[in-house]
């Protein structure tokens, strides 16, 4: 009898440019890092139940004030607050956080990328679509052969370079597949915003270079990513195939104006706090 899919993960991915997100930024500058630690206890919770959790709100708060213990945060009300706040920032899916379900576009798209070997059932509450199942693009060979069926020594197969002649066909060839590569990778799409009547908008990798270059403040694939889950979130806010672009331009010009405006803040506060301490040292304070 074969053995269920194990649903739960022992682990999930943690990106490196986790704290690079404009949400986790968002939610530091509001909640600091308990604000943090609330969100990666959840996270984890629904990961070793699946991609989606279904728990009252008291009892995941409850739960949360277990875990950290009531001598840093004493206040469920408070970490209520924090959980909502990741669901309006769109950490969680709103609609299904108001039916106590958390879950999110993010969380379901790492989960699909482990289990992609894995034949779970992937309907209840679902938020990326069958296209964007990662099992579908996955083809396992027929037959695998293992490196210690078959050991080969290196002494044993020994080769002179010399021996072979090289055929030039082989540099042809190998421009071939070069140039293949290259075209393969310049048709690459690495966004794709889903637009109204189940239409897709993708953006490659040239097309972000240019928003790039046109946003020089904002990082615009994160910008463009936070962008695909508020749509994929939203279904209302989705827009057809030729408006998408000048909200695509809206959006960027948005988060790179943000970006300036806090680059230009943080700089008058050094520029302050140089002047406070050209100031004690004038005093001779500091001596």
């Amino acid at each position: 009898m074969a053995r269920p899919p194990k649903i739960g993960l022992d682990y999930f991915p943690f990106d490196t440019d986790f704290f690079d997100d404009d949400k986790i930024i968002d939610l530091l500058n509001t909640h600091g890092t308990w604000g943090i630690s609330v969100y990666l206890i959840i996270v984890s919770r629904v990961y070793k139940n699946g991609y989606y959790l279904e728990i009252a709100k008291d009892r995941m708060a409850n739960y949360i004030l277990r875990i950290i213990g009531n001598k840093w945060i004493k206040n469920k009300d408070l970490v209520l607050q924090m959980m909502e706040y990741c669901a309006d920032i769109g950490l969680f899916d709103r609609a299904l956080f108001a039916q106590s379900v958390i879950t999110s576009v993010g969380i379901q798209r790492r989960y699909d990328e482990v289990t992609v070997r894995n034949k779970v059932n992937k309907e209840k509450y679902w938020l990326l679509g069958e296209k964007n199942h990662s099992t579908a693009d996955v083809r396992i060979p027929e037959k695998v052969i293992s490196a210690t069926e078959t050991p080969v020594s290196v002494t044993e197969m020994s080769v002179s370079v010399t021996g072979i002649p090289q055929k030039k066909s082989k540099v042809k060839e190998s421009k071939g597949k070069e140039s293949k590569g290259k075209e393969s990778k310049e048709n690459e799409s690495t966004i794709s915003i889903p637009l109204r009547n189940g239409m897709v908008y993708r953006l490659s990798c040239e097309d972000i270079d240019r928003k790039q270059q046109q946003f020089p403040a904002v990082n615009v694939l994160y910008s463009l990513r936070r962008l695909t889950d508020y749509m994929y979130n939203n279904n209302d806010r989705r827009r057809d195939k030729d408006s998408i672009e000048n909200y695509i331009l809206m959006w960027l010009e948005e988060d790179n104006q943000r970006a300036v405006e806090k680059e230009n803040s943080e700089k008058a506060q050094q520029k302050e706090s140089s002047y406070d301490l050209s100031f004690l040292e004038g005093t001779g304070l500091l001596d």
